[in-house]
């Protein structure tokens, strides 16, 4: 496309099995009151795109803590941009630069199972601008969420945003814009440890981009083209150690007492890998398109 993806304005639709591939502006954009459930969701950015994930509860210039508010459940999302900048690359696109999550606005979410990382590798670097992003616009609302989420057991009635075994792997892995609210002092540094303690477990963030060996595999596992999206059987920092263990450290959305709201419809899958697909579960092939071509940004 060559706008968004799957947008969502308000509504309660929910998503499996999506594939975006070379979108023009956002692949996953909700906002205006959404309250939806995501599972195995794939973003492959090649140039022309903006963000894999934009959330806004309300648009510019309008209270951040309107209702209904925003807020998605997402698990086994893998993000991969482009590090491609606006106007540039091999389809160039005004809509800004290959980046990966935002949440603003007021928008709340709940992130799980997930990679966020880049296909540009340039001496060992996962390179992307901005792969997880909270801004604060009208309102304090979305940073005091995050918070909310680090800090507490049970979602409070402001709410809360929660992130859980997830990797992020970039040179620019976490940012935080709070303007001049409450909790302003939440920069980058103090937004990277809020993601990364208390409630918010098992999140592995490489702010260098050069920690992890492999994440993602080419997609006949062979290295013939280059838009790989399966999630690698064992993710290893560059040592060769195992960083990340897929058979202990998943969240499981099934766990009524960590997630109610989740567990309650009885959506999600118990997840089994990280990631939208690995190489036992690639549901991805055989009906897709653009994902077996050489990758040329």
């Amino acid at each position: 496309t060559l706008d968004d993806g799957f947008e969502m304005f308000g509504g309660a639709v929910n998503l499996r099995n999506i594939v975006a591939v070379n979108v023009g502006d956002d692949s996953i954009d909700y906002s205006e009151g959404y309250n939806g459930l995501i599972q195995y969701a794939l973003v492959l950015d090649t140039s022309g795109a903006n963000r894999c994930i934009e959330a806004d509860n309300t648009g510019g210039g309008r209270d951040d803590g309107i209702s209904p508010t925003t807020k998605a459940w997402i698990s086994n999302l893998t993000c991969i941009t482009s590090d491609v900048g606006e106007s540039t690359g091999s389809n160039p696109s005004s809509k800004g630069d290959s980046e990966g999550v935002l949440f603003r606005e007021g928008a709340f979410v709940e992130l799980y199972n997930s990679i966020v990382t880049s296909h540009s590798v340039v001496a060992g670097i996962y390179e992307s601008d901005d792969c997880w992003e909270a801004n604060d616009s009208e309102g304090p609302q979305t940073i005091d969420a995050v918070e909310n989420g680090a800090g507490a057991a049970v979602e409070p009635a402001g709410g809360f945003s929660r992130f859980a075994s997830n990797i992020i792997a970039c040179n620019d892995a976490v940012e935080s814009s709070p303007g001049s609210f409450a909790n302003s002092a939440i920069d980058d540094a103090a937004m990277l440890t809020l993601i990364t303690q208390n409630n918010n477990t098992n999140n592995l963030i490489d702010t260098a981009g050069t920690e992890f060996a492999s994440l993602i595999l080419n997609n006949d596992g062979a290295g013939n083209y280059d838009r790989g999206y399966l999630t690698a059987d064992s993710i290893e920092q560059t040592a060769g150690t195992v960083a990340f263990d897929q058979a202990t450290q998943l969240a499981d959305l099934n766990n009524a007492t960590l997630f109610p709201t989740p567990a309650a419809t009885g959506f999600f899958d118990t997840p089994t890998f990280i990631g939208a697909a690995n190489t036992a579960n690639d549901w991805i092939d055989g009906w897709t398109v653009g994902l077996d071509l050489p990758l040329t940004p």
